[in-house]
């Protein structure tokens, strides 16, 4: 019985330790310092921006309140596709060969870290 609870407070305390650890890099990961191979862009809001990355033009983006602490970010391509993203520190998407992750959201400004992932035919 007392080897159980020996072994029930060390799993809780190596979960604590592993949560603790992912919640340390992710905040330092999302917290002003770049990711590797991210390029990292500073977006101001209803302050249109537009996104040139390896010499490709993938258009403009938008960041925009949409409530109470809660925002948005908007592509437009050049051919005037639109798509809307929620704007919420951690989260991933991809759109048009674009890997994009949410920094740092606040009511004035939104960091995004962006990568293109179009890879060119062997040639």
């Amino acid at each position: 019985m007392q080897k159980r609870k020996i072994i029930a407070v060390i799993f809780v305390v190596a979960v604590v330790v592993v949560a603790i650890g992912y919640e340390y890099f992710t905040a330092n990961s999302l917290s002003g310092n770049s990711l590797s191979g991210y390029t990292k862009m500073t977006l101001i809001v209803s302050q249109p921006n537009s996104i040139m990355l390896g010499g490709n033009n993938y258009g403009s983006i938008y960041f925009s309140p949409i409530g109470h602490d809660t925002y948005a970010f908007s592509f437009s391509t050049p051919s005037n596709y639109t798509e809307d993203f929620n704007a919420v520190k951690g989260a991933k998407y991809n759109f048009q060969n674009l890997q994009i992750v949410v920094g740092n959201v606040n009511s004035n400004q939104l960091i995004l870290y962006i990568k293109h992932t179009f890879e060119p035919p062997n040639q």
